[in-house]
């Protein structure tokens, strides 16, 4: 299974008086700016960061497999999800879309057969566990209490100290 990035791309935003919120038209202009319908109607993951002088932070991940991708990032629940990040913190917004691609190149469809929704799932669950590490103020719900509290001694969520011997090995192995 074969998935391509795309973006960033900024999420309009209008600034009200009590601060910013995503726009109601962000949807509208941004399909303009992509400007590719088959991106846009794809099935895949996508990641909503902020930009700030330090580079871009993820705040939320997520995944549209039996909807379309852009339709789904930008739905009126991502958005109030999106409005209240943007509320707290500094930074541009931004999307990146990661549409799944058919065997020949093509962005794929949205599907609802069993091998599509598994790599979509994996993915997405592998993308909040990478951004987590980057961001432990990522608002998913979806996947993070299992990996905020999950500990491989050396491994994974690992505390200062010293590795065992056998810890320090099996690192040495797969890191």
């Amino acid at each position: 299974m074969n998935f391509d990035i795309h973006g960033p791309y900024e999420v309009k935003v209008d600034k009200l008086k009590h601060g910013r919120v995503i726009a109601s038209n962000a949807l509208a202009e941004m399909k303009a700016a992509i400007d590719n319908e088959a991106l846009i109607a794809g099935c895949g993951c996508y990641v909503f960061a902020l930009k700030t002088t330090r580079g871009h932070k993820p705040w939320y991940v997520g995944q549209a497999a039996k909807t379309k991708l852009l339709w789904e990032a930008l739905s009126p629940r991502n958005k109030t999800i999106f409005t209240e990040v943007i509320a707290g913190n500094s930074g541009r917004p931004v999307l990146f879309l990661i549409p799944k691609l058919t065997p020949g190149g093509a962005f794929a469809a949205p599907t609802t057969r069993k091998a599509g929704l598994r790599a979509v799932d994996f993915l997405e669950d592998w993308m909040i566990a990478k951004a987590l590490k980057r961001n432990p103020n990522l608002v998913n719900t979806h996947s993070t209490h299992f990996l905020k509290n999950l500990y491989v001694r050396g491994l994974y969520n690992a505390k200062p100290g010293k590795d065992t011997i056998a810890a320090s090995a099996l690192k040495q192995a797969i890191l």
